[in-house]
């Protein structure tokens, strides 16, 4: 155990029966959460707190995880606080859940291509995109939005060019 939780590269070196100890493995991927790839016990994979702690450190790791893992919003919510785009490892409830896609569009706006549709229609979201990343008003599809003057002046006051996508009305 001590040998694993200083240096992870010794875990090639373990045993099977090893390499599927929960405590071990807990170990190993609360030091280094992309070690969680090389778990190879399905139940491990499926162990919260081990999951937990490995999108933790790497939210990109949360594709390891189990089914039923990537469908309970802790872990998700972790894991796209990280690593926003991992929301398309997140089950399909869980990315149409306005907590998490805000979590994940706040740490990257690509993300936002893999919130439901509806979530991707909303002034909220739409906000908090366009005010880390103002030209992405110009990808906004929903005319409301762009008539939206909270939302255009926030992808405005990013980028000003973003303007020439706002609605006629707000444009004049």
């Amino acid at each position: 155990l001590a040998a694993v939780s200083n240096d992870v590269c010794a875990l090639k070196f373990a045993s099977p029966d090893l390499r599927a100890d929960k405590d071990v493995m807990l170990a190993v991927v609360s030091n280094d959460g992309r070690q969680l790839q090389f778990v190879r016990d399905t139940k491990l994979r499926a162990d919260k707190d081990l999951v937990l702690a490995a999108v933790s450190k790497c939210g990109s790791m949360l594709q390891f995880a189990s089914n039923d893992l990537r469908a309970h919003k802790d872990v998700v919510l972790a894991a796209v606080s990280k690593c926003g785009s991992r929301l398309q490892f997140a089950s399909k409830d869980l990315r149409a859940d306005k907590d998490v896609v805000l979590a994940a569009v706040s740490n990257d706006v690509c993300a936002l291509k893999f919130a439901s549709p509806d979530l991707r229609a909303d002034k909220d979201v739409m906000l908090a995109v366009v005010s880390n990343d103002g030209r992405q008003l110009q990808f906004v599809r929903d005319t409301k939005l762009r008539a939206d003057k909270d939302l255009v002046l926030a992808a405005v006051s990013k980028c000003g060019s973003m303007l020439q996508f706002a609605s006629n009305d707000l444009r004049a």
